[in-house]
């Protein structure tokens, strides 16, 4: 068969590449599976319709049920906070208790705007009559802040929460750094806890210090890391936009650093990897060189004697970079750039130093080797591929990292494919592997929240049929072949991938010829 199988990167964001950007959100079958999960899981006494009118409001922000679970979670957890606020008698003053009671009452019916009104007006009152208790002020605006993230209103909160850090510096000089802290406790919470709504605050905060700001160094800071939030954000969400605001973010960082060279690196850095993702999702070459230019131009700081985790990173980035426009246009030459910097960057990042990181680049090693394998001839490229694969599934462990493991295996499953096509053998031993590759992938798949990747590989599985028809002539494993097809189509035609359908098209070619031969 003339056609390549569908790969997925290792740094993907948590979706298959590819997908339609047009789609998104969830449907109403799986906001019902999700309020299910919720309410089943639920010990803090949450009634089933504020958790429905919560998981109605993250369903349009993500197409990722993993994603909205956690989104749903973090909301109910702030209800919950909210109640207890309200049955717990403050010993403040009787306003902050009438304040909590009403919001609570409010949210108990899910009308989470009309909170957000009675506690934005409690703030005014606050303010105007009881500003000599500054406590009094303080406990309302974090009952405002709470409401304002209750009813997702990232910029709302983050207003709330500019007044509290002012409130609590009282000298100007040093609001600004404490702002710093601020959005940076709000950017490593939604980064390492994968809170979306935690980022976008971090992202309103750094906007409001950017006007701040008195220096290039402070609005650098800020820059970078409204970058990093809408980066981030991007990399969970589908679409472009988020991308592209981490772009133009980046850029602007950029213009106030030229006096700090490792810093300007580093958004160099980010600033490669936003356009890499662009790329990807834009089918974009161009965007694709401009992350390589970025990422040549971070390395001319980030050294591999001054920086070596740093430099291992940048060389990873620059190998994905090349990866996709190698294998978007055919081009060897870009694939064995790839190669070379994955395996610079094994130099430092090992499998002692972090297992993580290593895994994702032998998966990523075994992408490159074997679009090299296909594009070159011969048999060689590709067995190094299975072996880095192989590597991969050592840290990719199906109990430890569920979905990285199950995309390599389909990948591993495409490269045995191609090996024994490349081959030519007689036996069916490498198709027999291949196959239990793919469906040990779909065993997990199907009950992951990457849809996509499971139609991926429900292709691959087919193409395997048809090979291993060739090489058999058994007409059963042409049914088989027809049948994974089938339940890719059913996923790729809903969501409308145009890769995925061109894919889909050869494969039915192919079974069409065989069954007329």
């Amino acid at each position: 068969m003339a056609e390549q199988p569908l790969q997925v990167s290792a740094d993907r964001g948590g979706y298959a590449a590819g997908r339609d950007i047009n789609k998104y959100g969830l449907d109403e079958e799986q906001v019902a599976a999700l309020v299910a999960k919720v309410v089943a899981e639920n010990s803090q006494n949450i009634s089933k319709s504020t958790i429905l009118e919560i998981a109605n409001r993250v369903s349009p922000q993500t197409d990722n049920l993993e994603q909205a679970l956690k989104d749903i979670c973090n909301a109910v957890d702030i209800v919950a906070s909210m109640r207890r606020r309200a049955e717990t008698r403050s010993n403040l003053d009787p306003f902050i208790d009438a304040v909590a009671a009403e919001l609570d009452a409010l949210n108990k019916k899910g009308k989470f705007d009309e909170g957000v009104v009675v506690a934005d007006r409690a703030i005014a009152a606050a303010e105007a009559s009881l500003k000599r208790e500054q406590s009094v002020f303080a406990e309302t605006l974090n009952i405002a802040i709470d409401q304002h993230l209750l009813a997702f209103d990232a910029e709302g909160a983050a207003a709330k929460i500019v007044c509290q850090v002012d409130l609590q510096t009282p000298d100007p000089a040093f609001r600004f750094d404490a702002l710093v802290d601020t959005w940076t406790e709000w950017l490593e919470r939604g980064v390492e806890r994968g809170q979306n709504l935690d980022l976008r605050v971090a992202a309103a905060l750094c906007k409001i210090a950017q006007n701040r700001a008195d220096t290039p160094q402070q609005r650098g800071g800020a820059m970078m890391d409204l970058g990093i939030a809408l980066f981030t954000l991007g990399e969970r969400e589908n679409g472009t936009d988020r991308l592209q605001e981490a772009v133009a973010a980046f850029s602007a960082a950029l213009k106030e650093q030229t006096s700090a060279p490792i810093l300007w690196a580093l958004t160099q850095m980010n600033l490669g990897n936003a356009l890499r993702v662009l790329g990807e999702r834009e089918g974009d070459t161009g965007r694709l060189e401009e992350a390589v230019a970025s990422y040549d131009l971070a390395l001319k700081e980030i050294t591999r004697e001054r920086l070596p985790l740093k430099w291992a990173a940048t060389q990873m980035n620059l190998g994905n970079a090349l990866l996709a426009l190698g294998q978007r246009e055919g081009d060897t030459g870009r694939l064995e750039e790839a190669v070379r910097s994955y395996r610079l960057a094994s130099e430092e990042v090992t499998r002692e130093r972090a297992p993580f990181e290593w895994a994702k680049m032998q998966m990523n090693l075994g992408n490159a080797l074997n679009a090299l394998g296909q594009r070159e001839g011969g048999t060689r490229k590709i067995k190094k591929a299975v072996a880095a694969y192989r590597l991969a599934l050592k840290e990719f462990t199906r109990e430890r990292a569920p979905i990285f493991w199950a995309v390599t295996q389909s990948c591993l499953g495409s490269a045995l494919v191609n090996l024994a096509l490349g081959e030519r053998e007689g036996g069916t031993g490498r198709l027999e592997e291949a196959l239990n590759a793919y469906r040990a992938a779909l065993e997990q798949q199907a009950h992951g929240p990457v849809v996509y990747d499971w139609a991926v590989t429900l292709m691959n599985l087919a193409r395997a049929h048809v090979a291993f028809f060739d090489k058999t002539g058994n007409a059963i494993e042409l049914h088989r072949a027809q049948a994974a097809l089938n339940d890719a189509q059913e996923v790729i035609v809903t969501a409308k991938l145009s890769n995925h359908l061109a894919f889909a098209a050869k494969l039915q070619a192919n079974i069409d010829a065989r069954r007329r031969a």
